[in-house]
C-alpha cells in the first residue's frame, strides 16, 4: 500500500531508546504506572484475612495477608488470558469454619473458564467450563461485582448450572430465579421473566441511553435491579419483579444518570448508587449503611470509592483521592466501625505524586452549558513554571470523562503534562437530551465545544499556552483532527483508530446496514448533496494543506474493523507525501482502540510528547523496541 521507509524505522527505534532527558531517571517507570493499584481493582475476603488484585499481566493474580504485615504478596498464575472477573466466594461468610476460596473467571482457547483457588497453597482447580459449554457469561462495571451471572450447559447431562455465590456449580432451579432467562436479542441479549408463561422481555444491551438496559444484579428473592433510559430521561436504577414484571424506580434524577451501584455483597440488593456531576457523589438507598457511608465521608481523605466488599459485608475497600492528591487505599472494618490505610502489593514502587484536579463548567449564550476537568501535575514537575498541556478527547462521542485519577491521566500527569478533558454535546452521564445534541454536529457544534472547552482552561489556568498537544482515540481521534485542521493551537497530536473520511465511514456503514445505522441521523446522510458536502467538509483526508504542518504521531491497528485501516489509505498517503513530520504506525494484531498494545501506544506517545512539549521520557525498554520493532512504521 505505501513505501516502506526501513531506514526510517531504525532511526525512529534509535531516536525513542535515548530520547529521555537527565531528569527521566527521577521519572515513575511507566511498567510501574501500568501495574499500579490505579489499575486494579483489590477484593477483600469474608475472613478480612487476604486481599487480591490483578497483577497486570493475562492470568496473573496477587494475593497478600493483611494478618501477616510486612509479608511479600504470594504471585499466582492462572492459564487464562483476559480476566472477566474475580471475588471471593461466600462459602467462608455462610460458614465460620470454612476457608476463604478465590473464584477467578477469564478466557482460556475460546472458552470462559472459572476457578477455585486456595489463597493459602496457590492451588487451583477448574470449577466450570473445562466440561460445560457456557449459555450466559454476566459481570459488568456497573456495579462493585458482588453479582456475575455465569451460566453453563453440562456437555453430558444437559444440566443447566450457574456458578453459585458459594462457589459451587449449582443447578439453576436451586437458584430461586427459575424465572429468569437470557437469550439472544437485538444488539445484546434479552431478559425474559415470569416463568413459562412468560410476563415479559427487556433488550439489556448495555449502559448505552441510546440502546437500552444493563443487568445489575438478580436477587435469590425474584428480584432484578437493572439500569435503564428506555422512556425517560436519564439512566436510572429500576427494581423489576421477575414473577409479576412489576417495575418499581429506585433512584432517578433529572439531566444526570447512575453511573455505579453498589450492590450489598450479601442479598445483592443495592444500596448506594454513585452519580456525577462535576464531582463524585453517593447516593444512599438503604438506610442500614448511611452511618458507614457519612463515616467514611467524614475521614477527610477525599471521596470514599467503594471499590469492594467482603461477601458477608464485613470489610469494605475504600479509594480516597479522586479530587487531590495521591490516592489512598482503605480498609474499614464495619462492625468496630476502624478505618485504616492499606498498602496494595499492585501499587510496588510507584509512589504518586500530589495532583489537582478541578472540573469546571462553562455557561454560553444560545449554547449547552459544558463541564469539564482540568487536573495540574506537582508544580515542582514543571520546573515550578506553566505546565504543558494535554487536551485529552474522549471517544463515542458518547463517552465521558470523570474526576477520577485514571492511569492514562496519572501517567501523564507524572511526566509534568496537566491534561484537560471536556465533555462536549453528545457525552453520556447528563441525560438523553443533551446527548442527542451531537445530531449533525460532528462537525459543527461537537468541535466548537472542544475549542471553548480548551480556550477556558488555557485562560484560568497556570498553562503553557505555547505547548499544547492533542490525544484522541477513535471518535477523540477523528475530533482532534478536525479542531488542528480549523486552527487549534495545538503544537502536535497523537491519533489512534481514527477515520480520516467521514463521507467514506458514513457510506460503508450504509451500505452494510441501510436504514438501520444510526450514523444517517447522528453523523449526516452521505445520500442527500448538502450532507454529503458536510461529511466531506469534516473529512481530515481533505485537509491535509491545513494538517501539513502539524507533528502527528498516527497510530492504527491492522485488524480493526469499526474503523480499518484500508479506509485511511488516501489520508495516510497523503499525510507521508505533505507533512514531514507525520509518522504512521501500524500494529497488525491489534483492533479497535489497541486494546492489546495499549501500553506500546503510551510508551510511543511518551516519546513524541517528549520531543514535542520538551518534557522528560524514560526511554523505549528493551522489550517495548522489540515489540515496536515488529509493528509497520511509516514517515519521513
Amino acid at each position: 500500500m505505501f513505501p516502506m521507509h526501513k531506514a526510517w524505522g531504525a532511526l525512529l527505534l534509535c531516536a525513542l531508546s535515548g530520547s529521555a532527558s537527565a531528569s527521566a531517571a527521577t521519572l515513575v517507570p511507566r511498567k510501574e504506572i501500568f501495574a499500579a493499584a490505579l489499575a486494579s481493582r483489590p477484593a477483600v475476603s469474608a475472613s478480612g484475612k487476604w486481599v487480591v488484585e490483578g497483577g497486570g499481566d493475562p492470568g496473573v493474580l496477587l494475593l497478600t495477608r493483611l494478618d501477616q504485615p510486612g509479608q511479600p504478596a504470594k504471585t499466582v498464575t492462572l492459564d487464562l488470558g483476559r480476566l472477566h472477573w474475580y471475588r471471593w466466594s461466600a462459602e467462608a461468610a455462610e460458614a465460620a469454619e470454612a476457608a476463604d476460596v478465590l473464584l477467578v473467571a477469564g478466557e482460556h482457547a475460546g472458552r470462559v473458564l472459572v476457578y477455585r483457588l486456595d489463597p493459602d497453597s496457590g492451588q487451583a482447580s477448574v470449577l466450570a467450563g473445562a466440561n460445560e459449554q457456557v449459555m450466559l457469561a454476566l459481570g459488568t462495571p456497573a456495579n462493585n461485582y458482588a453479582f456475575s451471572l455465569y451460566r453453563y450447559r453440562n456437555a453430558a447431562t444437559g444440566a443447566v448450572l450457574d456458578v453459585g455465590r458459594e462457589g459451587k456449580l449449582v443447578p439453576v432451579e436451586e437458584r430461586g430465579n427459575g424465572s429468569l432467562a437470557l437469550r439472544p436479542g437485538r444488539g445484546g441479549q434479552t431478559l425474559v421473566f415470569g416463568g413459562d408463561g412468560g410476563k415479559g422481555e427487556i433488550n439489556m444491551t448495555g449502559p448505552d441511553q441510546r440502546q437500552g438496559s444493563a443487568l445489575v444484579s438478580v436477587t435469590a428473592a425474584g428480584k432484578a435491579y437493572m439500569l435503564s433510559s428506555v422512556e425517560r430521561e436519564t439512566l436510572a436504577l429500576l427494581e423489576l419483579d421477575l414473577r409479576t414484571g412489576a417495575q418499581r424506580v429506585m433512584y432517578e434524577q433529572p439531566g444526570i444518570d447512575v453511573r455505579r451501584v453498589i450492590l450489598n455483597p450479601v442479598d445483592l440488593r443495592p444500596d448506594a448508587v454513585q452519580v456525577e456531576r462535576g464531582k463524585p457523589e453517593l447516593a444512599v438507598l438503604d438506610e442500614r449503611v448511611r452511618p458507614d457511608v457519612e463515616r467514611l465521608s467524614a475521614a477527610g481523605w477525599g471521596f470514599p470509592h467503594i471499590a469492594d466488599r467482603s461477601p458477608n459485608d464485613k470489610f469494605w475497600i475504600v479509594k480516597y483521592g479522586a479530587q487531590r492528591g495521591a490516592p489512598l487505599w482503605a480498609l474499614y472494618e464495619r462492625g468496630k466501625g476502624q478505618l485504616r490505610p492499606l498498602q496494595l502489593a499492585s501499587q510496588g514502587g510507584a509512589r504518586l505524586a500530589q495532583w489537582d484536579m478541578q472540573d469546571f463548567a462553562i455557561e454560553r449564550e444560545g449554547e449547552p452549558a459544558l463541564r469539564g476537568y482540568i487536573a495540574m501535575p506537582d508544580p515542582a514537575l514543571c520546573g515550578n513554571k506553566p505546565c504543558p498541556l494535554v487536551l485529552k478527547l474522549h471517544g463515542g462521542p458518547s463517552m465521558r470523562d470523570f474526576a477520577e485519577l485514571d492511569t492514562e491521566r496519572y501517567w501523564l500527569l507524572s511526566r509534568g503534562i496537566a491534561v484537560a478533558t471536556i465533555n462536549y454535546r453528545g457525552s453520556r452521564g447528563f441525560g438523553k437530551q443533551f446527548e442527542a445534541l451531537d445530531r449533525k454536529q460532528w462537525g459543527l457544534g461537537i468541535p466548537r465545544d472542544a475549542r471553548d472547552g480548551l480556550s477556558y482552561v488555557m485562560e484560568h489556568y497556570p498553562v503553557d499556552r505555547s505547548r499544547v498537544a492533542v490525544l484522541g482515540t477513535s471518535f477523540g481521534a477523528y475530533l482532534a483532527l478536525n479542531m488542528a485542521a480549523n486552527g487549534a493551537p495545538f503544537k502536535c497530536a497523537v491519533v489512534d483508530s481514527v477515520t480520516a473520511d467521514q463521507l467514506r465511514f458514513v457510506e460503508e456503514a450504509i451500505a452494510r446496514n441501510g436504514e438501520r445505522t444510526d450514523l444517517i441521523e447522528r453523523a449526516g446522510d452521505s445520500r442527500l448533496p448538502q450532507e454529503r458536502a458536510a461529511l466531506a467538509a469534516m473529512s481530515a483526508v481533505n485537509h491535509v494543506e491545513q494538517l501539513k504542518s502539524l507533528p502527528l504521531l498516527h497510530m492504527q491497528g491492522a485488524k480493526d474493523t469499526n474503523t480499518p485501516a484500508a479506509g485511511n489509505a488516501p489520508f495516510i498517503q497523503a499525510m507521508l507525501e505533505a507533512d514531514p513530520a507525520y509518522t504512521y504506525v501500524e500494529m497488525p494484531e491489534e483492533g479497535h482502540g489497541l486494546t492489546g498494545a495499549r501500553a506500546d501506544y503510551l510508551a510511543l506517545t511518551e516519546q513524541f510528547l517528549g520531543r514535542c512539549l520538551n518534557v522528560a521520557t524514560e526511554p523505549l525498554s528493551g522489550q517495548e523496541r522489540a515489540r515496536v520493532a515488529g509493528y509497520r512504521m511509516l514517515g519521513k
